[in-house]
């Protein structure tokens, strides 16, 4: 998408007016860091330029340049600051991105080439994807089975229109919608099993295997038959990441069906970790 956006335009203004709340970003001196709007990632304000063909340097056009700025502080300050200022009047640093990743922000690249050097997660771990997505965790993940035995008997006996207001369910979206979960669960062969939900903390649910069913997005098959992975980091498998950084050592004991949403596996064997002591 970057080299893409360097490709088409000449000239790209950032500035960035950070706020995250989910980064948790603060001022460098420690103090408060407001977001412009009332949510809860960042903002920033880009400016793609597309200079006229006789505007352009002649020969063989070049990726565009950067203009990268940052403001931080309370939101006020923001507001005064981007009322006095406008593209001519900003100091900006300007660079030119560079290859594999043509990030839009200035960095250091003195150490680079070596960093470029060492192996990339992507080639140690190269089946993976985005893993289990719900899109309603609250409502498909249980600590107890009678929990979720109550919500798949409410889809199963009642009226579509009428489990929104039951279970005080939000709007549907894109990728979950009440009736497509009420099908699922009536006309799918699926299977109560528990969930990782993150390291340690084990819930419940019902899989079916289905996309656009009771669960979001579920995962591809070739996934599915590679085993346990790390929960939360994609791609990281249990057997092949612990085992390569000596960090615990595993034995396979029983077979049952485990489900782990946000990693990129669903049936699995469940392991014995015992803790090596390094060193």
């Amino acid at each position: 998408m970057r080299e893409s956006l360097l490709e088409a335009f000449d000239e790209i203004y950032l500035l960035n007016l950070h706020g995250s709340a989910k980064k948790q970003e603060t001022v460098a001196d420690g103090s408060k860091d407001d977001n412009v709007f009332d949510i809860t990632v960042g903002v920033a304000i880009a400016i793609f330029v597309k200079l006229p063909p006789d505007k352009r340097a002649k020969g063989k056009k070049k990726n565009a340049t950067i203009h990268h700025a940052d403001l931080w502080g309370l939101r006020k300050n923001k507001y005064d600051w981007l009322n006095g200022h406008n593209a001519t009047n900003t100091e900006w640093t300007t660079f030119e991105p560079y290859a594999p990743d043509f990030r839009f922000v200035p960095r250091d690249s003195k150490y680079e080439k070596e960093y470029q050097q060492y192996w990339s997660v992507a080639d140690i771990m190269p089946i993976r994807n985005t893993g289990i997505q719900t899109k309603r965790d609250d409502l498909i993940y249980h600590f107890t089975k009678k929990e979720l035995n109550d919500v798949l008997t409410i889809f199963l006996e009642t009226p579509a229109n009428q489990i929104r207001n039951k279970l005080d369910l939000v709007e549907d979206g894109r990728d979950w919608q009440i009736g497509w979960a009420q099908n699922d669960l009536k006309t799918s062969k699926g299977q109560i099993c528990q969930v990782a939900y993150h390291p340690f903390d084990f819930r419940w649910t019902y899989y079916t295997g289905n996309t656009k069913g009771f669960t979001a997005i579920t995962q591809e098959p070739e996934i599915e038959a590679r085993g346990l992975v790390f929960p939360g980091i994609r791609g990281f498998g249990w057997t092949e990441a612990l085992r390569l950084f000596g960090l615990i050592h595993m034995t396979q004991r029983s077979k049952v069906r485990v489900c782990l949403p946000g990693c990129p596996t669903v049936l699995s064997p469940t392991w014995q970790i015992g803790l090596l002591r390094l060193g």
